[in-house]
């Protein structure tokens, strides 16, 4: 049996796109403010993924976390204070594909990827139970 589920599994790596399994999501500064953040999904929707001084994704806004932010305080409280850490390197391409990619993500310390385009844009957000079940053949 477990030699079936391996096969099973290798028939499906090609499958498994990054772009094809991420939700939307769009980039901000880590310097903004949960007021930032609210007009962003007002005007764009989809995940809110911060960007460090240095152009690297640092974090992705907790969407709990933000709704327990006051209307009134959400201009002096940093998007950073409502967001989860991604881990370093924690970002891949969305045509990234197959065991390539499985590989990549296997030597990454997070369970959720920021996903850029050909022009290095955030495009999206790609979390790990995705990748598990697209491989496995199994629901998240």
């Amino acid at each position: 049996t477990q030699l079936i589920n391996h096969a099973k599994m290798m028939l499906n790596l090609p499958k498994v796109i990054a772009g094809d399994l991420m939700s939307p999501a769009s980039a901000m500064m880590s310097v903004a403010t949960v007021a930032d953040v609210h007009t962003r999904k007002r005007n764009r929707g989809g995940s809110i993924i911060l960007i460090d001084p240095q152009g690297m994704p640092c974090g992705v806004v907790d969407e709990q976390a933000l709704s327990r932010v006051a209307v009134e305080a959400a201009s002096e409280v940093s998007a950073l204070a409502v967001s989860r850490a991604l881990g370093r390197g924690a970002v891949v391409a969305a045509e990234a594909d197959g065991r390539q990619l499985i590989d990549y993500l296997a030597t990454v310390a997070s369970a959720e990827y920021a996903v850029i385009d050909a022009r290095g844009a955030v495009v999206g957000l790609l979390h790990q139970r995705k990748i598990i079940s697209a491989v496995t053949g199994r629901k998240a």
